[in-house]
């Protein structure tokens, strides 16, 4: 079974490739990618700078929390007399601890502040309402409808084994990302598009939908509602610290062409949307 949107090491094409009936002008193309890699590169440098803040932040916090509490234990700082002994001869560590600790909250509030007037600044939004614009002016040219539903599909790292079967590929740095894609139904087909291709799947293809009770990380969170707003709270997706999000369980969508075998994979939060477009049988794993 292979994974229709499975990414290869050094293979350019997706084995849903073979189902594309549409594909953007080169001249959109183009002019998608122009704006696309303009407010990558903005957002990029703002984000590089307020890492490095944030992180400084959090060391002077941590390594001044440390050395007052060193400071304090080291001098019995419940016997007035000691601790005013070692104020008199070891002070200016205690001193240097409260510094750093006050340092790293006022940078943390930096930080916090400079976050927020990055996200409301005027660059930011005319780049945001640039790409808006040509996004849906991408998905007029593919001939995607004002009502198709946007959903997240995950694709996974995979390689090809001496044996020819798809295995997880653990050497890429994060195993799944989550794309967000457009479904509708065209006919006896259902159509699957992002602002490249359109890709149309016979309904017959389509078998039965298998929970699986693993967990899947995935890098984005593409939702206008957080993780935690009334409709996305009951999936339980949790963020890591390292930035990824996380949910349990996901689904495999079950495909089939002749004899050829196929998967699609949608994380919890989307099987409710998946199931009004086509429905399907779901079982366990």
């Amino acid at each position: 079974m292979k994974n229709l949107f499975g990414i290869r090491k050094n293979v350019p094409v997706l084995e849903i490739d073979k189902y594309s009936v549409r594909k953007l002008s080169n001249e959109k193309l183009r002019e998608y990618d122009e704006i696309s890699e303009s407010g990558e590169k903005v957002v990029k440098k703002s984000t590089s700078v307020n890492a490095v803040l944030q992180s400084l932040s959090y060391f002077c916090i941590a390594f001044g929390v440390l050395m007052v509490s060193w400071f304090l234990r080291a001098s019995g700082f419940r016997l007035k007399d000691k601790f005013e002994a070692a104020m008199k001869d070891r002070g200016y560590l205690f001193i240097i601890g409260i510094a750093l600790v006050v340092i790293g909250i006022f940078g943390y509030v930096f930080f916090f502040l400079k976050n927020r007037r990055l996200k409301n600044s005027p660059e930011l939004k005319k780049m945001s309402d640039d790409l808006t614009k040509v996004e849906k002016e991408c998905l007029s040219e593919l001939g995607v409808p004002d009502s198709a539903v946007k959903i997240d599909i995950i694709q996974k790292f995979v390689k090809i084994d001496d044996g020819g079967n798809e295995k997880p590929d653990v050497s890429a740095p994060i195993r799944y990302i989550n794309l967000e894609m457009y479904m509708f139904e065209d006919g006896d087909g259902i159509c699957i598009s992002d602002v490249y291709s359109v890709w149309a799947l016979p309904r017959t293809m389509f078998e039965k939908i298998v929970k699986v009770n693993k967990k899947i990380h995935f890098p984005m969170w593409n939702k206008e509602e957080s993780t935690n707003s009334e409709k996305y709270k009951k999936y339980r997706i949790y963020k890591y610290g390292n930035g990824l999000f996380g949910s349990k369980p996901h689904y495999s969508v079950r495909l089939r062409d002749g004899n050829d075998e196929y998967e699609m994979i949608i994380p919890n939060y989307e099987l409710e949307t998946f199931l009004k477009i086509i429905n399907l049988k779901v079982e366990d794993n």
